[in-house]
C-alpha cells in the first residue's frame, strides 16, 4: 500500500449558489450572481443599482450588451458600441408591453426599426422581403391583427402623459371589422398650405400644394411634375378598367352612382335630386324619375329662376314634349307626346309678354298650313283666336305689310265660336282690283248685304251715323274718279253669265248724277224718263201709266 502526496481541493468561496470567480488566487462568490444549476442564472442587487449580465470585449470602454434591470428596476436589454455608452434599449413598459428605448424621459430619443440589408460594396443585389406576423388563430378562429396607437393631444394644458388611442388597425375582415381602418380625423384649422390630408400620397421632391381645404381632407394625392397617368384606376379579376381618374381629373367609368344618380354605359337613371355643377358630359340615354315641379332645372342659379325647367308634378302625368334633332339643313321637330292618341300643346308668354315666332330668322314660318314669309301669309287653313290678330309692319316691307289671300281664297266669318263652325259670310276676290261680297259665284248665289255700324238696340234716342263713300281722289288739276253703279244684263238663253252694265254714275268732278240712257228713274209710284235728245222734253208717267211731256231746254 502506497500513500501518495495528495493536495486538498480548493474550498468554494462565498455563499451557496453564488457563481465563483478568481479572487486573488482563491475562489470567491459573486454577490448578486447566483444559479442552482437547473434554472437560469440571476443577477441581484439593491434597488436602483441596475444589476444585470454584461458582455464586453477586451479593450471596450463600455459593455456592448447588458441584460438586467435599468435604473428604474425595469427589465431591460441594452446595446452599445463598446466605445461609448449604451444607446439602444429594449425594455418592459407594462403587461405584455415592450418599449423601444430607455425609460420615459423629458427628452425622449426617437427610435428606428430596420432589418438586415445587403452589405455596402455588394453590386446590384436586391434586398429581401421582411415579414411581420400577427397572432395566428386556429380553425375558424380569426387572426389577431395589428393596431398602431398614437397619443393625441389632450384638450387642455398639463403635464400628465396623453392617453394612447388606436390610429390605424389592420385586421382580418369580419362583421363590423374593416380590414384596414384609420381612426383619426383629418387636421383642420390651418391655411391652404398647412392643412394636409389625413392620408397623402406625394413624392418627396414634389412641390407643396397651396390649395388644400382648410376644413380638412380625408385623402389627397399630389403627383410629381410630368406625371401623366391615372390617380385612381379600378379593375375586377384582371379585366379592363371599370373606373379611373386621370391626371387631368377626367373620369372614365362604365357605371357611376352619384347621390341617387346612376350613370351607366347606356343610360343615366336619376331617382333622387341631383345637382350638376360645371360642364357635365354624358354618353348614352338620360332618364329621370320625378314628380317634382322642378324635375329638371338648369340656370345660372340652379332651380331658382332657371333658364329651362321641366315640371313633372301633374298627377298621373303621361303626356309631355318631344324634341327631335335633325341632320344639318334638316328640320328639328318639337311635338307633344302622349300615351293616348291626342293631346294639346300650349305655348304661353308670361303675363303681358309677347310670343315671337320667327322674329330673328330670315326664312318662312309655317304654322299648321299657314306660311308666313317676309311680306305675306300663305296657305289654306283655319286660324282660331280668342282675341285680336294684329298684322303689323316689318322692318323690310313696312309700307306693304298686310293680309294677302291668293287664288280662290276668302276671308270668312261664322256665327259660332268653334273653328269647325259653318262660315256664312264671305269676302272674296272676283277679278283684278275687284272685291266680291259672298263666296265664289255659284248656281244658287246668296243675297248679300253691306251695312255700317248702327246704334245698338235698347239705346234710347241715339242718332245713327253717316255712311260716306269716297271716290278716287285726284291731285292738282287732275279729274276725280266717278262712282259707278252697275247691274247685270241678261245675255239671252244659255249658261253665259250676264254682263255688268252701268245704271247710274256719280261724276267725280261735277258730282252730277247720270242715269243710263233710255233707263227710267223710279220715285215712289212715279217714273221719270231720261232726257230725250234732241226733242227737249222729259216724259213723266203717273201711277196709272199715263205719260206727260214736260218741255225743257237742252
Amino acid at each position: 500500500m502506497s500513500i501518495l502526496n495528495v493536495t486538498p481541493a480548493a474550498v468554494p468561496g462565498g455563499s451557496n449558489t453564488q457563481l465563483q470567480f478568481n479572487n486573488a488566487g482563491a475562489f470567491g462568490g459573486a454577490t448578486g450572481l447566483t444559479t442552482d444549476g437547473v434554472s437560469q442564472g440571476t443577477a441581484t442587487g439593491a434597488s436602483g443599482a441596475s444589476p444585470g449580465w454584461y458582455a464586453q470585449l477586451t479593450g471596450d470602454t463600455f459593455p456592448r450588451v447588458r441584460v438586467g434591470l435599468n435604473a428604474s428596476d425595469i427589465g431591460s436589454i441594452a446595446f452599445g458600441p463598446g466605445s461609448g455608452a449604451r444607446d439602444l434599449f429594449l425594455e418592459r413598459a407594462g403587461v405584455a408591453t415592450r418599449r423601444w428605448g430607455a425609460a420615459d424621459a423629458a427628452s425622449p430619443v426617437g427610435q428606428i426599426e430596420t432589418v438586415q440589408s445587403v452589405v455596402a460594396g455588394t453590386a446590384d443585389t436586391a434586398g429581401v422581403i421582411s415579414t411581420i406576423n400577427d397572432s395566428a388563430g386556429t380553425g375558424t378562429g380569426s387572426s389577431g391583427g395589428w393596431q398602431w396607437q398614437t397619443h393625441p393631444p389632450a384638450g387642455s394644458t398639463g403635464s400628465a402623459q396623453n392617453a394612447a388611442a388606436v390610429a390605424m388597425a389592420l385586421r382580418q375582415p369580419a362583421a363590423s371589422i374593416p380590414g384596414l381602418r384609420l381612426s383619426r380625423a383629418p387636421f383642420t384649422g390651418g391655411n391652404a398650405t398647412t392643412t394636409f390630408p389625413l392620408v397623402l400620397l406625394s413624392p418627396a421632391a414634389t412641390t407643396n400644394v397651396t390649395t388644400w381645404s382648410t376644413a380638412g381632407t380625408q385623402f389627397g394625392i399630389n403627383a410629381g411634375s410630368g406625371f401623366v397617368g391615372n390617380f385612381l384606376d379600378f379593375h375586377v379579376a384582371g379585366g379592363a378598367s371599370v373606373w379611373s381618374v386621370d391626371y387631368t381629373g377626367a373620369e372614365t367609368a362604365k357605371s357611376l352612382a352619384l347621390g341617387g344618380a346612376t350613370i351607366g354605359t347606356d343610360a343615366l337613371g336619376v331617382t333622387g335630386t341631383t345637382t350638376l355643377n360645371g360642364a357635365t358630359g354624358v354618353s348614352g340615354t338620360i332618364t329621370g324619375t320625378s314628380s317634382s315641379a322642378s324635375a329638371f332645372a338648369i340656370g345660372l342659379t340652379g332651380a331658382t329662376n332657371p333658364a329651362f325647367k321641366v315640371d313633372a308634378s301633374t298627377a298621373s302625368q303621361t303626356a309631355g314634349l318631344s324634341v327631335t334633332g335633325a341632320a344639318t339643313g334638316g328640320t328639328v321637330a318639337v311635338a307633344a307626346i302622349d300615351s293616348g292618341s291626342n293631346t294639346n300643346l300650349i305655348i304661353n308668354a308670361k303675363g303681358s309678354g309677347t310670343i315671337n315666332i320667327g322674329g330673328l330668322s330670315t326664312g318662312a314660318t309655317t304654322v299648321g298650313g299657314v306660311t308666313v314669309t317676309a311680306g305675306a301669309i300663305t296657305g289654306v287653313t283655319t286660324l282660331t283666336t280668342s282675341g285680336t290678330v294684329n298684322l303689323a309692319s316689318n322692318s323690310t316691307r313696312a309700307s306693304t305689310s298686310g293680309l294677302a289671300e291668293f287664288n280662290t281664297g276668302f276671308i270668312g266669318w261664322s256665327s259660332t265660336t268653334s273653328s269647325a263652325g259653318s262660315v256664312d259670310t264671305f269676302l272674296t276676290r272676283n277679278t283684278a282690283a275687284s272685291i266680291q261680297l259672298g263666296n265664289a259665284d255659284a248656281a244658287s248665289p246668296v243675297a248679300q248685304t253691306l251695312r255700317v255700324q248702327s246704334v245698338v238696340a235698347g239705346t234710347a234716342a241715339a242718332n245713327g251715323q253717316n255712311w260716306t263713300l269716297i271716290g278716287s281722289l285726284p291731285t292738282g288739276t287732275g279729274t276725280s274718279g266717278d262712282i259707278i253703279f252697275q247691274t247685270g244684263v241678261k245675255t239671252g238663253s244659255g249658261t253665259t253669265q250676264g254682263t255688268p252694265t252701268t245704271a247710274l254714275t256719280i261724276k267725280g268732278e261735277t258730282q252730277a248724277v247720270t242715269i243710263a240712257s233710255g233707263k227710267d228713274l223710279v220715285l215712289g209710284n212715279a217714273y221719270v224718263a231720261s232726257v230725250q235728245v234732241p226733242t227737249g222734253y222729259i216724259i213723266i208717267k203717273d201711277s196709272t201709266g199715263t205719260a206727260y211731256k214736260v218741255s225743257c231746254n237742252v
